[in-house]
């Protein structure tokens, strides 16, 4: 089952808060108790005293007779509800005579215990507290019943506690108001993210928004735009292989038709192989538009260390039969005894072939293509290919890893995918793309350096 935030916030709130009055409640309740215990023995402790010093007094001035009817008469019963519940008994030693209040219980006029202590009278337990005037021989003894104590707690903690359960629904209220207008924002954006049209990508306004759930539209827009641009080359991926591909397949299909139509076995001949060229060419068109699609894909490469002259010596040895068959001489030239380098094997290995595989379509029989790894100045790993062929303009530099580009050599084939793989894997290997001239200030010279802590 899920909650929504608004619950979890109300609930956690109201539950602390509950929480904290019940501790204040609690802690209420034993401090009322224990200032009430205070302030009753005090009570009782300065009644027994004035009663002491009247009674000595009377002694003294030999005034006992009548005392007991004094004694009897409720002259204060009417003064506090509380009153017929205190009470007390006065004992005198040398005339062993007793006095009590009205209705007073059994003292146990016989008991000296003095100051402070308990006593169970009649199956109710009192709060006694004893005095004693020992050169006159006279015992008092105050008490009272614990019930007085306790219907004081009683209306205490009534008087505490009724204005705090008043107040939990008023505070619930309050709450919920607070925590639905505090969380308004956060249901606007989420009735605009719901109202959007699939195709509207734009980043989700956060002016509005508390920074606590700042972050979190960053991280959605961040998202949006990610999404924007993998639709985006979505598009363009569909758009170019789309617009590619009709060519040799139009191609295709019109040799096929001649081979069909004609009777010439010559023609028939020079057809069907015009028709498996163009499908050789369909073919690595499509490897190279799958291979650009699995690139575009990629956000993060998994990697590994790689050792760079390994790594160029394989492409060297999978390229050798290729440049030979067009007598280019291809040569590799490691300048460093060690080039290692955190990186995605398979994706470099594919970058550096189609390096090397460009210059050697584009190079003339008799060129030179060199294979190179060294370390710049910064101390960044570097690949570089560097040929003598025909070269690219510096006019055409900037926009040579476009895809489908192919520049003034249209007689040659290719896809003109090669270069913008390799940009693309560069990008994701965070490698800067430098281009030069080549040998004796011909053909071209492309150098990607790695940063050391690549990708």
């Amino acid at each position: 089952m899920r909650h929504s935030l608004r619950s979890r916030l109300l609930v956690l709130l109201l539950g602390t808060i509950i929480l904290l009055w019940g501790l204040l409640t609690l802690w209420t309740f034993i401090e009322t108790e224990h200032e009430a215990e205070e302030i009753y023995d005090a009570m009782l402790a300065q009644s027994a005293r004035t009663l002491l010093a009247l009674v000595a007094h009377r002694h003294e001035q030999g005034q006992l007779e009548g005392l007991e009817a004094v004694f009897q008469e409720p002259v204060m019963s009417n003064l506090h509800k509380y009153e017929s519940k205190l009470t007390f008994m006065v004992r005198l030693k040398k005339d062993n005579l007793v006095l009590h209040a009205p209705f007073a219980p059994d003292f146990a006029p016989d008991d000296e215990r003095l100051g402070f202590y308990d006593m169970n009278i009649d199956s109710e337990r009192w709060r006694i507290f004893s005095i004693e005037e020992p050169r006159l021989g006279i015992l008092v003894k105050t008490g009272e019943r614990y019930d007085v104590r306790n219907e004081m707690i009683e209306e205490v903690m009534e008087t505490v506690l009724k204005p705090l359960f008043i107040g939990i629904p008023i505070l619930a209220l309050l709450i919920w108001l607070s925590v639905g207008h505090s969380l308004r924002p956060l249901a606007l954006i989420t009735r605009e993210i719901a109202a959007r049209d699939p195709s509207r990508l734009e980043p989700v306004t956060n002016a509005l928004a508390p920074k606590e759930i700042r972050p979190l539209l960053s991280a959605l827009n961040y998202l949006f735009q990610r999404l924007e641009q993998a639709f985006a080359n979505e598009r363009r991926f569909t758009s170019d292989a789309s617009h590619e591909l009709r060519t040799p397949l139009a191609g295709i299909k019109l040799q096929a038709e001649v081979a069909l139509r004609t009777a010439d076995p010559e023609q028939k001949r020079q057809s069907l192989e015009q028709i498996i060229t163009a499908t050789d060419r369909a073919t690595h068109l499509v490897e190279q538009l799958l291979t650009l699609a699995r690139m575009d894909a990629y956000q993060d490469l998994e990697t590994t260390m790689l050792d760079l002259r390994e790594l160029c010596a394989e492409v060297f040895n999978v390229l050798l039969d290729q440049a030979q068959n067009k007598r280019i001489q291809l040569a590799f030239e490691p300048h460093v005894s060690a080039a290692h380098l955190t990186a995605n094997h398979a994706s470099v290995f594919l970058l550096l072939r189609n390096l090397v595989d460009n210059a050697i379509r584009y190079s003339p029989p008799g060129s030179l293509v060199i294979i190179a790894s060294t370390i710049s100045k910064a101390g960044d790993m570097q690949l570089c290919v560097i040929d003598n062929g025909p070269g690219i303009p510096v006019t055409e530099h900037q926009n040579m890893f476009e895809r489908f580009r192919r520049g003034r050599h249209q007689h040659i084939s290719g896809s003109g995918l090669g270069l913008s793989i390799v940009h693309r894997i560069a990008e994701l290997h965070q490698a800067n793309i430098s281009l030069d001239a080549g040998i004796d200030n011909k053909g071209l010279k492309i150098c990607l350096t790695f940063p050391v802590s690549a990708p």
